[in-house]
């Protein structure tokens, strides 16, 4: 079945003008934010102080002239689609449905951010200026999504031209400054997931030197219903099983977020899970019966485990 559509154009989330959120839960490390329906993730490492990992940040930044790391959470076309806050994806980025229910992906509005697009057109310390000193380079960045599907990367992929200096003739050189339309149909009708790789022709020793970062506005999807059996069932187990008041995750490093439903399939918990931690979960508020632990990966997959409080 599907249903009417939604868009997620982040107008419910609470921002003040000119400025930006960005996930920095020291407890779990992954974090994030919701908007119609669809969950952005985002991962905060405590490291060295502690910094933005990957996934999106959400923004209401307006600079769209001044250029280096200190601006990066704003777009290169000064604001949202038609709005003032929108999304800013840095490295790889996971889009899903904040119930973790499967969804299909229909469109999206798509720019630079400033940081980005004002590296490759002039160059800095870490990165090259786009065409090279004569123009003729046939430098790119481009934007790869995916989609998982029962846990599947699916084979289709949406790509997606942010910058563009592979033309014989210079004039048709590129650098998207403005917000564009991307079709995301052909991604899949029923999805857990999208995932997001950058790719550009400007690379290192550590590999990348673009900034990786685009920003996001207007995700267009549609809801569908798939059935509980349709979802991987997990090649980890639980322990103790039935349990008490803990219940531990075996050989499942990549768990980043989980939920609990009842056998009526109502809510009782949910949250995510320590990063580069063995996973475990709190059960000492459940009440005595069986429980279903839907647990989902860095990739997006999701996993079933069924498992017993006494």
């Amino acid at each position: 079945m599907i249903n009417a559509q939604s868009i997620a154009g982040f107008q419910d989330n609470a921002l003040p003008a000119d400025s930006f959120w960005v996930a920095s839960d020291t407890l779990f490390g992954i974090g994030g934010f919701q908007s119609s329906g669809l969950f952005f993730a985002s991962h905060w490492n405590d490291s060295f102080g502690g910094y933005w990992e990957d996934g999106f940040a959400l923004s209401s930044k307006t600079d769209s002239v001044s250029s280096g790391f200190t601006n990066q959470y704003s777009s290169r076309a000064g604001g949202g689609f038609q709005s003032d806050k929108y999304a800013v994806s840095y490295g790889r980025s996971v889009i899903r449905r904040a119930s973790g229910q499967v969804f299909q992906p229909l469109a999206l509005r798509i720019t630079n951010t400033t940081y980005a697009a004002n590296s490759m057109r002039d160059g800095d310390s870490f990165s090259k200026k786009f065409g090279g000193a004569t123009g003729n380079d046939p430098d790119y960045f481009r934007l790869i999504l995916r989609a998982y599907a029962q846990g599947n990367l699916l084979p289709d992929s949406v790509v997606f031209y942010l910058a563009d200096y592979r033309f014989s003739d210079n004039a048709q050189d590129y650098i998207v400054k403005n917000w564009r339309n991307l079709d995301l149909t052909t991604l899949g009708s029923s999805v857990d997931s999208i995932v997001s790789r950058l790719e550009s022709s400007d690379n290192g020793s550590f590999g990348m030197n673009t900034p990786a970062y685009f920003a996001i506005d207007e995700v267009t999807w549609q809801e569908t219903t798939a059935s509980i059996n349709d979802v991987v069932t997990a090649s980890f187990s639980v322990y103790p099983n039935p349990c008490e008041d803990i219940l531990q995750l075996s050989a499942s490093e990549q768990a980043v977020s989980y939920v609990i439903t009842d056998v009526s399939g109502r809510e009782q918990g949910r949250g995510s899970f320590q990063k580069f931690h063995h996973p475990s979960l709190y059960t000492g508020n459940l009440v005595a019966g069986h429980y279903l632990l839907q647990v989902r990966d860095l990739s997006g997959k999701l996993f079933n485990i069924k498992f017993i409080k006494q």
